[in-house]
């Protein structure tokens, strides 16, 4: 087996082991059942790029060739509240649920996930008895998942909320919000709780489908959508939805814009002002004023009290303007603003330092 691989092996009778990686003797009556790839795997379902999901058959198309392009594109046709239908391409990405090197192989091999993958194989109940896919193989699941969460979610929405002129809060809107919510809904064991019409409850719901995955051995790693495919008239619809109101759209996407630019400028003012604080005052420490004894205080105020005040002050301004200074050395983006400031803040701390010295 190579180091990408693993497989279960059976009897006649029953499954007996999964087996990884490397030279594997099988027992007497032992074959394989199924094999799994360790790899990072990929799926996608839906239409082609190529194909239009809605046209009616061609001349020059077979009828097989009708069928196998209607069948596609069912895999993934959602339907919308408002009756709009929309078929897009599901692309998902998983793994079995192990660790790269786990196993003697660098893509991880588990037992317990490889039988879990194989043995907890889905049947299609819709398709008949002799068809050979009616069992879904565990490499399919993780888009059959996707597609069903696609499904779901379509329904609870309508056109106007997944392609929206404006957003609200607490609602699901925007085909990137759905895509993101799949992704939640496959990945994580408690997702938001939804209800029919796509509003946000309060709290979180266990997820169903990341349930099944785990119960299959599978990790799902990302769920992407692409090629979005609407009828005809429906894309009318939307171009001349966009025609009207984009004036109306234009002038509360710049009131939101305004409003952050407000937002992210008032907070940068008081940044500012916190840096220039805390830089400003680094020269005093712990320490605001020095402390002045009471008998200073006297009236009317002594030589001793006029010495001590004029030395505090002449202190404090010097600390003052070395952290004005420090502010300036630090930052070279504003030191090369304020060159004139900075000559004046040294001429003015060497002329206290000369003058009371």
């Amino acid at each position: 087996m190579d180091t990408a691989s693993a497989a279960l092996l059976r009897t006649n009778q029953r499954f007996t082991r999964a087996v990884g990686p490397g030279v594997v003797f099988t027992q007497p009556g032992e074959q394989i059942a199924d094999v799994v790839d360790l790899r990072l795997c990929s799926q996608i379902i839906g239409p082609r790029p190529n194909e239009d999901p809605f046209a009616p058959r061609r001349p020059e198309e077979s009828q097989a060739e009708y069928e196998s392009r209607v069948r596609r594109s069912n895999e993934t046709r959602a339907v919308t509240r408002d009756n709009f239908e929309i078929i897009p391409q599901i692309e998902v990405i998983f793994r079995l649920d192990t660790r790269p090197g786990l196993g003697n192989s660098e893509f991880g091999y588990d037992p317990s996930a490889v039988e879990r993958a194989i043995l907890g194989q889905v049947v299609n109940a819709n398709l008949p008895l002799d068809t050979p896919n009616r069992l879904i193989r565990w490499d399919q699941l993780p888009a059959q998942l996707a597609a069903e969460v696609w499904r779901d979610l379509v329904a609870r929405l309508t056109l106007d909320d997944l392609f929206p002129l404006t957003l609200k809060k607490q609602r699901v809107q925007g085909l990137a919000n759905v895509v993101q919510i799949i992704n939640e809904r496959l990945t994580q064991p408690e997702v938001l709780d939804l209800d029919i019409t796509g509003n946000q409850k309060n709290g979180k719901a266990p997820s169903r489908e990341y349930q099944i995955l785990v119960s299959r051995g599978i990790k799902v790693l990302s769920v992407n959508l692409f090629n979005v495919k609407l009828r005809p008239e429906t894309d009318r619809e939307l171009v001349n939805r966009w025609n009207s109101g984009w004036l109306t759209y234009a002038r509360q996407e710049r009131e939101q814009i305004d409003i952050l630019r407000r937002t992210l400028v008032e907070e940068a003012r008081h940044q500012a002002w916190n840096i220039f604080i805390e830089t400003a005052t680094c020269d005093f420490g712990d320490e605001i004023l020095p402390s002045l004894p009471d008998s200073l205080f006297a009236s009317p105020p002594s030589s001793d009290y006029n010495a001590t005040l004029t030395e505090t002050m002449r202190s404090t301004l010097l600390r003052l303007l070395r952290g004005h200074l420090t502010l300036l050395h630090e930052r070279p983006n504003l030191k090369t603003l304020t060159y004139d400031e900075e000559k004046q803040i040294t001429e003015l701390i060497t002329l206290l330092e000369a003058r009371y010295l």
